[in-house]
Order: C-alpha cells, then structure tokens, then sequence
C-alpha cells in the first residue's frame, strides 16, 4: 500500500473512530500507562482500521505490536535501539524511528527503519521535555539525507504549516482531538494543496504486518 502522509497519534478509540473513512491515514496507538492496557487499545483500534484500510502502528511498544498483530512499531531515541527493534520484528513489518537531524536519519535508515519520524518541527504542549524545534529547515535537511524514505514530521503541526514543510508527510496529535474528522479533511486537503497530487498518487510503498 502507498504510505499514508498522515500519521494520527492518539490514545482514544473516539479519535480514531473520527480519522477514518476520510481519506489514507496511520494510526499510531501511544499509551503511556500499562501493557495490558495498550494491547487492549491496539486489538479494539486493530478492529476499525483494518475494514478501513488503515496502517495500525504502536507506539515504542515492540511487544504490544507482536502481541495484537499490528502493521508496525515507531520507536523513539529513548527506546528500544532501532536494530534490535527490527530483529524482534522481523523483515516486513513497518518501523519507524524518531530522529532530528540528517546523521542519526541515516543511521536509523541503516538499521532497519522504514519512515522516519522527525521534529520537534515546531514547538507543541502535546508532549513535555522535548528539545528544542528544528522548524522547516531541520525538517528539510532530514528530507535531504535520506532519499526514498519516508519522513514523517512532528510536534505542533497544524493544517496551516504543513505547506512550509519539505517532507512525505506528517503526524497530528493534540491538532485532530476536537475535530478528528474535520481535522482530517483538514490535513489532507493541506496535503494535497502542498503536493498538487492525489492522496495515492507517487506515495512510496511499503507494506507491513507484524507476524
């Protein structure tokens, strides 16, 4: 399947309820509390992306991921090494791996990662601790250094910037939680205005399934 430019990460099965059916997206499944917990969100969310044709992906979770059966895992520097993620994964299931500059994008491309989530691209209140944004040009520079991967950027993405930002896509938290279908429209018309193509069209493809 082409790889969605739009990447919804979220905790709430009503959120995902709302991305879908408008259009390609991923949902990243990040809960923060117990496994028992994320495995449940991940089977239920599992149960509506998948008659949508929806990427389901958990977040640093590699366990979870395998447990529930879902498309992939996004690990972040904090994490499990991207390496040993993909080990555990095996060959076809999607990785993704945060980074924030162009060294660490090739190292993580090296590794096994499939997309690249990058940022801070701008400042956001979804997520604490954060390090300073690397804003367009970061985002660009990550873009540059890793051709014909995907990069995914992230933190205080709105509809309105995603035009400044030379990248395949990019992932919305706290921006799609009021409105989680108008902010999809929302995005993927920003989107599509950006790249002057269809949701599909040129996309690059990667297929992925956790075994």
């Amino acid at each position: 399947m082409s790889f969605p430019r739009l990447h919804i990460v979220t905790d709430s099965l009503d959120v995902i309820r709302g991305v879908l059916g408008h259009g390609p997206v991923a949902v990243q499944v990040r809960v923060k509390s117990h496994d028992r917990e994320a495995y449940a969100l991940t089977v239920a969310a599992l149960e509506l992306c998948r008659p949508a044709g929806a990427l389901c992906l958990v977040d640093d979770r590699v366990g979870v991921a395998l447990a529930a059966g879902a498309d992939g895992v996004h690990v972040g520097a904090d994490d499990l090494p991207v390496a040993a993620a993909r080990r555990a994964l095996g060959p076809s299931a999607i990785l993704g791996a945060t980074c924030r500059n162009p060294a660490d994008a090739r190292a993580a491309v090296a590794a096994g990662a499939t997309y690249l989530g990058v940022g801070p691209a701008f400042a956001t209140s979804s997520k604490t601790g954060l390090p300073d944004p690397i804003g367009p040009a970061g985002v660009a520079a990550v873009t540059g250094a890793v051709p014909g991967t995907p990069v995914i950027a992230i933190a205080g993405i709105t509809p309105e910037r995603v035009g400044l930002l030379d990248c395949h896509g990019v992932a919305a938290i706290s921006a799609v939680a009021g409105d989680p279908a108008g902010a999809t429209v929302a995005f993927l018309r920003a989107l599509d205005d950006r790249d002057g193509r269809s949701a599909s069209s040129g996309a690059p493809v990667i297929s992925g399934a956790v075994a």
